[in-house]
């Protein structure tokens, strides 16, 4: 029965990159991956997509170099303890029975067997979270080399991050048998 808890995590990555350029003339690299992920815990799911750029250029003594990557993510999961409600469900009670808690009394919060920990399907489908986030890390680098043995670097680097978050606990009225 526990083995019906849990979904099969799924994880999907493409990737394609391009690159080319020589030490004289100059470099560049170019990537994007997007990643899919399904985890074990039923309805979750996490998205992310990056892309990269670097690239260099040579001009006589000075060489300029840039590095820039932006990625993305998202996630929808349960912001409730899943795994702790639905291990700590005894062996004998029929837990992938008790998906159906808005239709079914054993299932819900005013029938459920146990007052100490909740039926884990309430709890996934009541206690949500969607999370995004944005990063971007960029450097730039200039070298100059007036001499062989002499050289001088300037570098200038940043990193930005924001995330956007919504939780939420959706409302449940106990009957009066219940409270």
């Amino acid at each position: 029965i526990r083995k019906k808890v849990w979904a099969l995590g799924v994880s999907t990555t493409n990737d394609v990159s391009v690159s080319g350029g020589d030490d004289k003339v100059g470099r560049f690299y170019l990537s994007f991956q997007d990643a899919y992920i399904k985890g074990v815990v039923p309805k979750d799911k996490y998205h992310r997509d990056a892309l990269r750029f670097n690239g260099s250029k040579v001009y006589g003594k000075v060489k300029v170099g840039f590095d820039g990557t932006f990625a993305f993510d998202k996630s929808d999961r349960t912001n409730s303890d899943f795994y702790f409600f639905a291990l700590n469900t005894p062996g004998w009670i029929p837990i992938d029975k008790l998906t159906d808690w808005q239709t079914n009394p054993f299932a819900n919060p005013n029938g459920y067997f146990n007052d100490y920990y909740n039926n884990p399907w309430f709890e996934l489908d009541n206690n949500r979270g969607l999370i995004r986030n944005n990063y971007f890390n960029g450097n730039l680098n200039i070298e100059f080399k007036p001499v062989s043995w002499l050289t001088f670097n300037y570098r200038l680097g940043t990193a930005l991050t924001n995330t956007f978050e919504k939780d939420w606990s959706n409302r449940f009225d106990y009957s009066e048998y219940a409270k």
